[in-house]
């Protein structure tokens, strides 16, 4: 069922906004509050602070509300989209497949083959003049084109083709230290714990929680 949109009011607006506050202002105040240099300043800061966070609840709490509203309102075209969406692309990859088998097969990699040779003799029968050769190359590589063409053209649309590297592991104990990738949220884990890791610097300090 369709749901009304939420109408935003200007308090609404606003909130968003953050009250309407001067973002280049805000962060020039912020770099002049950072220099925190005893109990005063500390306290002036944590002010700041704490005024950024209403602004920032205010904010969130009209945008949550409008939001809401569309959030739903996406969900329900979301489902029409995938009942469609979903089995065109699923066709699509199945076709897509087989398309690509046939492309990587015996059968297109000796018809290359075949069209490299045709070519191979075609530059050297222009070189020597033979007209003969070159107009009865012409025809077998018309026919084999016509076996594998470059382009496959249909009345709705084409399909070109390419090169693309692929790759799979064969043996990991092979594997170049640089191609390993560190698990930062692993690490993180444990050192969180107090366990200390071989090769990582670990330390603690002490940061302002928003209260």
């Amino acid at each position: 069922m369709t749901k009304d949109l939420v109408t935003l009011t200007p308090e609404d607006i606003s909130a968003i906004r953050g009250g309407g506050v001067n973002g280049e202002a805000l962060l020039e105040a912020a770099k002049k509050l950072a220099l925190v240099t005893d109990t005063e300043s500390e306290a002036r800061a944590t002010e700041f602070r704490a005024q950024l966070k209403r602004r920032e609840i205010a904010s969130k709490t009209a945008h949550a509300r409008y939001v809401k509203s569309l959030k739903d309102q996406a969900k329900i075209i979301e489902a029409d989209i995938k009942a469609t969406a979903g089995p065109i692309g699923e066709a699509d990859e199945i076709v897509k497949q087989g398309m690509t088998a046939y492309r990587n097969s015996e059968t297109v990699r000796l018809e290359k083959e075949k069209q490299a040779d045709i070519q191979f003799e075609g530059r050297q029968a222009v070189r020597e003049g033979d007209v003969e050769t070159l107009g009865r190359l012409t025809n077998e590589q018309k026919e084999s084109e016509a076996v594998v063409p470059k382009v496959v053209q249909t009345a709705s649309g084409a399909a070109r083709f390419r090169k693309v590297w692929k790759w799979e592991i064969e043996d990991v104990e092979k594997i170049p230290a640089e191609y390993w990738v560190i698990d930062e949220s692993k690490i993180d884990k444990v050192v969180k714990a107090g366990v200390k890791v071989a090769g990582v610097k670990s330390w603690q300090q002490e940061e302002p929680i928003r209260v």
